[in-house]
């Protein structure tokens, strides 16, 4: 099962890259799968070309999906842009691969990040409801979900569609085998 999740993760990036050469317009939905990252940090890409003085892990032992976590300091990409600067950055990768991409805030800087987002990926986007700040991009590859309605947590998580479902199987498959096993 792992030698077809590792296949299927070197094929999408190339199927990726076999789709349209034209970029899409910015705005839209279709931009976000195009993009599929944060500055130069690209979902799906290899954990090991994020600049290493800048790359900490926070654990040697993966969680129970098989993830680790890294802190990011890089100063560059800790400035968002339109008078933002991040508190940190996070990442997760799952089989060496970025698999998602934590940007936490303050929580009065919320707007100004939907703004960017907005203007990036269009309107396009779910709400949890009209009294929260909660809001999600779904693409075919990439997804990011905004939140800043708690000071506790005020984040954007940028997440690789296709790795998130490599997980979702992969754990059901070990729950399945397990349950066969009893």
């Amino acid at each position: 099962m792992k030698n077809w999740i590792l296949i299927f993760m070197f094929i999408c990036p190339l199927l990726l890259k076999a789709q349209s050469a034209a970029t899409p317009p910015i705005g839209s939905i279709k931009y976000l799968d195009y993009k599929r990252s944060y500055k130069s940090i690209k979902l799906g890409s290899e954990i090991s070309t994020l600049n290493s003085k800048y790359l900490i892990k926070q654990s040697e032992k993966a969680d129970d999906q098989g993830r680790y976590m890294y802190s990011y300091n890089n100063p560059e990409a800790l400035n968002f842009g339109n008078n933002v600067q991040l508190k940190r950055i996070q990442i997760q990768s799952y089989l060496d691969k970025i698999a998602a991409i934590y940007l936490i805030f303050e929580q009065e800087d919320g707007n100004k990040v939907k703004e960017v987002l907005t203007t990036a990926y269009g309107s396009d986007y779910n709400q949890s409801d009209e009294t929260k700040d909660s809001y999600l991009w779904r693409g075919s590859f990439a997804d990011v979900y905004l939140t800043y309605e708690r000071e506790s947590l005020s984040a954007m998580i940028y997440s690789d569609v296709i790795i998130d479902k490599f997980i979702k199987r992969r754990v059901k498959s070990d729950a399945n085998q397990a349950a066969s096993d009893l």
